[in-house]
């Protein structure tokens, strides 16, 4: 706390009271701070208000919508029917196999096949080709999903209000 030598003891009795953003003098008594909108604003003293602060916000929107991309993303996969897993260790195994599949065609193998097993946990037998279609599956839902963030980031980073932010939605 800080000490103020002052003549009037009430005035000095307030100064001592507001200290914080929870109250302020404005110049004949103290007066309780609105509560704070949400974490990506902070009091400015002169207009007696709380001022979005931008950046935050918009760093704040910004992983939401990352939030809700990476979920999608893992969200799973469909093709030919079947759902398949979509989150990075699937992706990572997806590549694998579709590069096994490149291989065996390569080497002139046209009854190459692989047990994939489903998000569900069954499993369904795919041809190399259908390993090749399968992955393009995958990492064409991984590119639309992630050109949809980044569209969401532009509206983001256009934003100057915090009811712009909000409407930015996934």
């Amino acid at each position: 706390m800080t000490t103020v030598e002052c003549a009037d003891a009430d005035i000095a009795l307030a100064m001592s009271a507001v200290g914080t953003s929870d109250a302020y003098w404005n110049g004949t008594q103290v007066v309780a701070s609105p509560a704070s909108p949400g974490s990506a604003y902070t009091w400015d003293w002169p207009t007696k208000a709380w001022a979005l602060n931008l950046t935050v916000g918009q760093a704040a929107a910004w992983a939401r919508i990352k939030a809700a991309r990476d979920a999608a993303i893992s969200a799973g996969v469909t093709y030919n029917g079947n759902v398949y897993d979509s989150d990075a260790t699937a992706q990572m195994r997806v590549t694998g196999a579709a590069q096994m599949a490149q291989l065996a065609i390569a080497a002139g193998n046209m009854t190459y096949s692989i047990t994939w097993t489903l998000a569900n946990n069954s499993a369904v037998t795919l041809t190399a080709q259908e390993v090749i279609t399968m992955a393009q599956a995958v990492g064409l839902n991984y590119q639309t999903l992630f050109a949809k963030g980044q569209t969401l980031r532009a509206q983001i980073m256009a934003a100057t209000t915090q009811a712009e932010l909000d409407a930015v939605v996934w």
